[in-house]
């Protein structure tokens, strides 16, 4: 391995941007922040960098890639669960041994809370799980976390993608395992997301993402600091991901890292960026935030509905059954008005005119339209004035709605309204409700 350390005279590769370290001919790296201090893992030698200055020590690592950071600490977690963390002698000291459980720990969640570490999720034993556990420093083993019985329903068998912790709750989003049919031969990635609440010990589906439907295919490794996640496209261009603030930001990149992004970290308002330039060599350039973040393309929010087509045909089923709900009701009360005046009509034939009977049966004809004062016009003599027959019409309709009333309490079953092609004309028709 070749190492090439600036110390002086770094040299500048842009605005605000500067390579502190360049490494080539190297087998394994990982790249970590603790305690304000950059540490760049490589095969057998972690170089630190604090106060301007950068130390080597040695290590015992090796080809070891399962490192986790969990707030200011460096832990060793192998895949079958057994726990290591590094000393300050920059070596690693096992905690506990592999659990009895079958557990998975190969990209698996882990995190610290309260000063317990937890583990959520993972792959191993040629499956995905589902559990989420901790380790218990009094019995110095694994254990499962207590869920409350009420606990219905949890995420499926998966290892996500992205995940946060606040303060009473656990997010996990992009679950990628196995499909719903068939073996992990068919893994695949579920835009879902779920929480589980510290308080009540219940998983909870808060819905799913679809930001990066844009960037599909079009985006390298993600990178977490916190609850922070970044990751680079091939659109020249940086995403910043929040899951616990629920926002995503995209970014034009600087020119310095247009390359294979490797790893990111932050220490104030300083980023460190690890860069795979040239063929097998190692950059590690620093870049102050206002240069790297400094346009802004777009962003959103990225909680969004379930849009499963099962939800979809679900909801419009739904509202089609209110819809015909609406319609039937309303089609009913016309019926209801009109069947009443059939029936009326029919049971009390012997007490209506020859005009009442013949008004009824216009009405019964013309429905749901009306019935012109003209055409009742005709039912009387002829000979008589237009006022006259104006004035006999409406006692016909009073009369007959006074006998309607006595049968049926109906009030004004019969109505009379303005015409639509003459507003100095009236019509007659059966009112709706």
């Amino acid at each position: 391995m070749r190492l090439r350390i600036f110390l002086f005279c770094l040299p500048f590769i842009g605005f605000g941007q500067e390579i502190i370290l360049s490494v080539s001919d190297y087998n394994n790296y990982d790249f970590h922040r603790i305690s304000n201090e950059i540490h760049f893992f490589v095969d057998d030698s972690v170089y630190i960098l604090t106060k301007g200055e950068i130390k080597k020590h040695q290590t015992d690592r090796f080809e070891k890639k399962d490192l986790r950071i969990i707030e200011d600490s460096i832990f060793q977690i192998a895949g079958g669960g057994t726990l290591f963390k590094m000393n300050h002698e920059y070596q690693f000291e096992k905690i506990v041994d592999k659990p009895n459980m079958e557990q998975s720990f190969f990209q698996s969640a882990s995190f610290i809370r309260q000063d317990t570490i937890y583990q959520f999720g993972g792959y191993g034993n040629f499956s995905h799980k589902n559990d989420l556990i901790f380790y218990d420093s009094n019995l110095n083993t694994w254990e499962y976390y207590p869920y409350s019985s009420n606990n219905k329903i949890k995420p499926p068998n998966a290892a996500p993608e992205f995940f946060a912790i606040t303060k009473d709750q656990l997010l996990i989003a992009g679950l990628y395992g196995e499909a719903d049919y068939g073996t992990q031969t068919n893994n695949i990635l579920k835009p879902d997301i779920w929480g589980f609440s510290f308080v009540t010990r219940q998983w909870k589906q808060l819905g799913s993402y679809d930001f990066l439907d844009a960037f599909k295919n079009k985006i390298n490794h993600f990178y977490n600091i916190g609850n922070q996640y970044y990751a680079r496209t091939s659109f020249d261009t940086t995403l910043l991901i929040d899951f616990e603030n629920n926002t995503w930001e995209e970014f034009q990149d600087i020119t310095s890292i247009k390359s294979k992004l490797r790893g990111m970290q932050k220490i104030g308002k300083t980023y460190f960026i690890l860069s795979q330039s040239n063929g097998n060599t190692l950059e590690l350039i620093r870049v102050k935030q206002e240069y790297l973040f400094s346009k802004k393309l777009q962003s959103g929010n990225i909680l969004v509905k379930d849009k499963s087509l099962a939800v979809q045909v679900l909801f419009l089923v739904l509202f089609l059954a209110v819809i015909l709900l609406i319609y039937y009701l309303f089609r009913q009360s016309k019926r209801n008005n009109r069947s009443v005046l059939i029936h009326f009509r029919n049971q009390k034939i012997q007490i209506l005119s020859k005009n009442e009977i013949q008004l009824i049966d216009d009405l019964l004809k013309e429905y749901p339209n009306a019935v012109s004062f003209k055409t009742i016009g005709t039912y009387f003599d002829k000979n008589l004035n237009f006022e006259t027959i104006k004035v006999k019409t409406r006692k016909l309709i009073l009369l007959l709605n006074q006998k309607i009333k006595a049968e049926t309490r109906i009030e004004a079953l019969i109505e009379v309204r303005k015409s639509k092609e003459d507003q100095r004309a009236r019509e007659v028709f059966i009112k709706s409700k």
